[in-house]
Parts: structure tokens; sequence; C-alpha cells
């Protein structure tokens, strides 16, 4: 019965888009030039990846990998795709008014990102963090992670990113104590 339904999806897709786009992997009708015409010049950038669409990938952005150093890569708690919505979110949060923030910085990976990012906007970055690893978790919720995972050193962070002294300010302890009143307009919260 599912092969049946399979081979009869195959065939209606076949039907109502013309290629067998499930077998090349493509669509076919969408042209390099469609392409152009709805992305511009970020046409270059959008490769097929297991679906109808061509998708934006971030390995081809100049701009992202000029930011997204081997540096950031090993430090930063998550992978390129995740580095890549940061980065766009980032960037679209230099055009706000305020300053910004991070909470929970870890190794200091993202931090260097949005300070490459923010460098030029005279925005300053606070980054908060206890420094001593994750709290103890509630087991109910909170079964991946245990007490101090993730801990890392203040000292090597401010080394990390002692080319923006001027911009970054980082609070050492727990939230809500440390949280500083001011104007931020965007806060990066990594949740993993």
């Amino acid at each position: 019965m599912k092969v049946l339904l399979r081979e009869w999806g195959h065939q209606q897709l076949r039907h109502f888009f013309g290629v067998d786009f499930w077998r090349t992997g493509q669509d076919q009708y969408y042209t390099q030039a469609m392409l152009k015409d709805e992305t511009g010049e970020d046409a270059p950038c959008y490769r097929y990846h297991h679906s109808r669409w061509p998708m934006y990938t971030p390995e081809s952005d100049g701009e992202f990998l000029n930011v997204y150093t081997e540096q950031v890569a090993r430090l930063a708690l998550g992978d390129d795709r995740r580095a890549y919505y940061l980065f766009s979110l980032a960037r679209q949060a230099a055009q706000l008014a305020g300053d910004c923030a991070e909470c929970g910085v870890a190794y200091g990976g993202s931090a260097l990102l949005l300070c490459r990012i923010f460098g030029a906007t005279g925005k300053k970055l606070y980054l908060f963090d206890s420094f001593k690893g994750l709290p103890a978790p509630n087991t109910t919720y909170d079964r991946y992670f245990r007490k101090g995972q993730m801990a890392a050193s203040a000292d090597a962070v401010r080394a990390l990113l002692s080319e923006f002294q001027s911009m970054t300010e980082i609070r050492v302890g727990w939230m809500p104590t440390t949280f500083v009143v001011c104007l931020i307009s965007w806060v990066h919260a990594p949740f993993w």
C-alpha cells in the first residue's frame, strides 16, 4: 500500500511540475535566472538541500565568512547554521537604537562574532554570565544538562575580546542581580 501511494504521489508531482525532482534532487524549472530575479546579488549563495526550493547557504556568504572564523567556530556552542542566524539577527539589531547584551557567554565564541558585527556601530555589548557553568537543573525538564556544565573563565573571555575592550562590559554573577539598567535593544540568550 505504501509503495502504491508513493508511486501515485510521484506521478502526481511529475504531472504537476513536469519533472521528477524527487529523483533529480532539484526542480529543473527553477532556473538561475529566476533565482537572480528574486534574490538579486545573493543568487550564488542559494543551493538545493533535499527540497524543491533552493535554500540560502551561509558557507557562500562572504560577509558572514569574514566574521565567522575558525576561532569563532571552535568557541561557539553551535554550528555554522546557528551562527548564521545569530549573524543575520545581529545585523538587523545593529540598525536599532540602544546597546546589546548576551546572557550566557560560555567560552566567548558568539560574543566574538557579535563584537565583530557591532564593532563599528558604537553600541556597547553587555555580557552576562556566572562563569561557574549552569545552575543545578530541574531534572523534570533538563535531563541533558548538569550543574557546572559550560563553565568557563571570565579572564579567558576578556583576553579573547581584548581588541573590543572599549565596547564590551562583562558582568560576572547570576541574573538578575548583575543585570544593568540601560537601554538594551537586543539580547542574545542562547538556549541550546
